[in-house]
């Protein structure tokens, strides 16, 4: 037999993961002719984030990925790390996940200053959680702040306006929403916020009433139909060419659909849910049309609503957060996560590498360390190489 070539074959096969130990040995030094010395201890070599007893940085940020990334609760990931051989806590876990959040605080407080001092076009809206108290759950709000590749939680004890709204006091953009009295009410007014508002809810009031006059409601939904094919035609243009398409096609269409708008809500039953989607419609027109005169601005805010649904996802499987202030170390968790999401980087190296510079950077510095400037510095060393 005389060999002509071959076959290969691949197989993927798993292997448990590997834990290791790493000992840190810190020698006690006094001197011995004097006696006033005292002793003096090497200082220890501990990363920012390392967790309770011997946790370190690596496995510490692999908590925190499974748990918020993942929405893993701690109950599983104790019984998955125990079949790779590392038996450990719920307890711990929740403070190392804790600790990890603690470190990382500042750094998103900055990237939550970065956008509220801007005149960038933001995406608002916000979700409900559950807070384990007794004698029962507390229901609390989670408010997502988005632009520009940056996504800050919020984890907020009242869900009032002054809340919702604290830090746009010197915002000078565009605030994309829904028409909730927190948003477009009286002190929203007063911060001289601009709102533009979301189109999907106006559309969903008309999909909603398709039951009761599917004549006048099937109109508009194929106009939103035109619309959001128009829009994913737009996608890839610079906003000034946007704005150029915008004007020229859906201005004259958004004009004739306010004639018939005006013109059928006389003819429609009161108080049937035709009435209430056109009165919607008609009431909140500036809004609605506001994205028609700028190009950044999306038509609909959709986009936040994808970002809470991480919340929501993760939601069904821990239930509630355990207090109050693990709410809030959630939101710094869930601030980075998403943020490397919409970036495309990887979060495990995102954390590893910031959790290793945080330590010896100062706070005036610390812009230089969120996921977006992380994020630029990989595509210019791209680029280098």
């Amino acid at each position: 037999m005389v060999e002509i070539g071959e076959e290969t074959r691949v197989v993927i096969e798993h292997e448990p993961a590997r834990f290791r130990r790493v000992t840190t040995h810190r020698h006690k030094m006094a001197c011995a002719a004097c006696k006033h010395g005292g002793v003096v201890i090497a200082q220890p070599d501990d990363p920012p984030a390392s967790g309770p007893g011997m946790v370190g940085l690596s496995l510490a940020i692999e908590i925190a990925l499974r748990h918020y990334a993942d929405h893993l609760p701690f109950h599983r990931i104790a019984g998955i790390f125990e079949r790779d051989g590392l038996r450990i806590d719920r307890a711990t876990l929740s403070r190392v996940g804790g600790r990890v959040a603690d470190a990382l605080a500042r750094l998103v407080g900055c990237m939550e200053a970065e956008p509220l001092a801007s005149d960038d076009v933001l995406g608002i809206d916000g979700t409900g959680i559950k807070i384990l108290a007794s004698p029962r759950c507390e229901r609390r709000t989670i408010y997502v702040i988005h632009g520009r590749g940056q996504v800050v939680f919020r984890a907020l004890d009242r869900a009032d306006a002054a809340h919702v709204l604290e830090g746009f006091e010197g915002f000078c953009g565009v605030t994309v929403a829904d028409a909730a009295t927190v948003h477009t009410g009286s002190f929203a007014a007063a911060l001289r916020v601009i709102v533009a508002l979301c189109n999907a809810h106006a559309r969903r009031k008309f999909h909603e009433a398709r039951g009761s006059d599917p004549t006048r409601a099937e109109h508009v939904l194929r106009f939103y139909r035109r619309v959001a094919f128009l829009e994913r035609s737009w996608a890839d243009l610079d906003p000034s060419a946007r704005q150029r398409e915008r004007e020229a096609m859906l201005g004259p269409a958004f004009e004739a659909l306010h004639v018939w708008a005006m013109a059928q809500r006389s003819e429609v039953p009161a108080r049937s849910p035709i009435e209430a989607a056109l009165a919607y419609l008609l009431s909140h027109w500036e809004g609605l049309t506001r994205f028609l005169h700028d190009g950044r601005i999306p038509w609909t805010n959709n986009g936040s609503e994808r970002l809470l649904r991480h919340v929501a996802v993760g939601r069904k499987a821990w239930m509630f957060r355990g207090s109050f202030r693990g709410a809030r170390r959630a939101c710094v968790l869930w601030s980075l996560m998403l943020s490397c999401r919409m970036l495309g980087i990887d979060p495990r190296r995102y954390l590893h590498d910031t959790l290793d510079a945080l330590a010896r950077t100062p706070h005036k510095e610390l812009s230089g360390l969120t996921p977006r400037a992380y994020a630029a510095r990989l595509q210019a060393a791209r680029f280098a190489a």
